[in-house]
């Protein structure tokens, strides 16, 4: 049974009353899980190669980061796989700094459809390559729900196909060769870009007087032993601060007496 909360500190109550009133026995209690994000920090050392279980079919791919706006953009839904390739490959283009040729050969985003990952086709005159488009795009959904380093969503990665090597008979290049050979040479493109992971952070308001800054300040840094970065502050209304998720969701418990 999963349950949401709008508050960790509303956690033991909540248990308390589904272990007393509803279940009427003892419940197995775990950590409060947080997601992370899966990215890569630069481009690839050098170009991965996988090959296809029958040794037929050869797939080399890059990967590179994309820039936080981007990131973002897509995320928000100004970029989106939905629009028009051609004024989206403009848009990407006047504002982002990508070739208009390669944001128009832009297969897919991803995970599920419309994340803050893309699939760029950078290959020339590669025959018989459209036949293996949707085995593909399959693979990077695949590679991109589930990254190399701990099986999170990758988020702001790039993956180019540099070039394919396929067999001329289709029956040797179909889904069950093509998509988990897909898979593999992403997965080892993202290992070869300077992996990393993306820690998402909590945004806490504390309104006070002025005199109160400081007891404010030695709670958030000292007391809760957090490492956060301080947003704004004003003398009047108080401060701002951006702080790691996984470690404030014991926040309530250290305010506790």
């Amino acid at each position: 049974m999963a349950r949401s909360l709008a508050d960790h500190g509303f956690a033991p109550f909540a248990l308390q009353d589904l272990e007393n009133d509803h279940a009427g026995i003892p419940l197995k209690r775990s950590d409060p899980v947080v997601g992370y994000k899966e990215t890569v920090q630069a481009e690839s050392s050098m170009v991965a190669l996988s090959k296809s279980q029958n040794k037929h079919n050869r797939i080399y791919m890059t990967a590179a980061p994309l820039d936080e706006e981007l990131t973002k953009a897509i995320e928000s839904g100004k970029v989106a796989p939905r629009d028009d390739f051609k004024i989206r490959a403009r848009l990407m283009a006047d504002e982002f700094g990508w070739d208009v040729t390669e944001a128009r050969k832009i297969w897919c985003f991803g995970p599920e459809g419309t994340g803050p990952n893309l699939l760029v086709d950078t290959t020339k005159a590669v025959q018989y390559l459209n036949e293996i488009k949707d085995s593909c795009v399959a693979g990077f959904q695949w590679a991109s729900k589930e990254g190399a380093c701990a099986e999170e969503n990758l988020r702001g990665v790039r993956f180019n196909i540099m070039d394919v090597t396929l067999h001329s008979d289709s029956i040797h290049r179909g889904t069950g060769q093509i998509m988990p050979t897909t898979r593999r040479v992403m997965l080892a493109s993202q290992l070869l870009s300077t992996p990393g992971l993306q820690e998402p952070m909590f945004l806490v308001e504390i309104q006070c007087p002025e005199s109160a800054q400081g007891g404010v300040y030695v709670s958030v840094w000292a007391g809760l032993r957090l490492d956060g970065l301080v947003v704004s502050k004003t003398l009047i209304v108080g401060c701002s601060y951006l702080l790691p998720l996984a470690r404030v969701i014991s926040v309530s418990d250290t305010r506790r007496p």
